[in-house]
């Protein structure tokens, strides 16, 4: 038998991952790899669900959804974010026949959990940013906070990091954002 390090591993595409039968278990196609997740807690689905009803309220014409939902972003890359919002006639990501979406979603919205704040803040946050998401909310539910990235056209640049004490204006909802009462439950 094969040492780990000498095993040979196989990549999957995207069509072999949306040929795998449904199953309840949280997972995504990251480098070609599956990559599966404990169920979220209730506190991050709490929080999911605040900023879900926070966006919904303050949104452009679009549509929103939430995980789990697939994003195909490549041939070896689908993600499920917690949050996702379209602009109202882009082009940039579109369903496909009913199933999952395909492209870069325009504001991708992540909660960190235990088990995914590695992937989320690095992996994601490479794939996010190289296939053009225009807007990336990372949520730190435990310490009261969220990160906000920017696509400039070549890359994320910082916009700032916000807790509950000062609103802030999404540049891309062009709308303010409250989190007082979104992230006083933390994560």
């Amino acid at each position: 038998m094969l040492a780990a390090s000498e095993q040979t591993r196989q990549r999957m595409t995207a069509q072999d991952y949306a040929a795998l039968p449904v199953s309840n278990t949280p997972c995504e196609l990251i480098d070609g790899e599956i990559v599966t997740m404990p169920s979220p807690s209730d506190s991050h689905q709490r929080l999911v669900m605040e900023l879900l009803l926070l966006i919904k309220a303050v949104m452009p014409a679009g549509t929103l959804r939430f995980a789990p939902l697939d994003v195909h972003l490549d041939a070896h890359n689908v993600v499920q974010p917690d949050l996702f919002w379209v602009a109202q006639g882009s082009p940039r990501c579109l369903p496909v026949d009913g199933k999952y979406w395909r492209g870069a979603p325009d504001l991708v919205v992540e909660v960190l959990s235990e088990g995914t704040a590695k992937r989320d803040k690095m992996d994601k946050f490479w794939l996010y940013q190289a296939h053009g998401v225009r807007e990336y909310w990372i949520v730190n539910g435990h310490e009261g906070f969220m990160e906000v990235w920017q696509h400039n056209g070549q890359a994320f640049a910082f916009f700032g990091v916000f807790d509950g004490s000062t609103p802030f204006t999404s540049p891309l909802l062009q709308a303010t954002i409250h989190l007082a009462s979104v992230l006083a439950g933390g994560a």
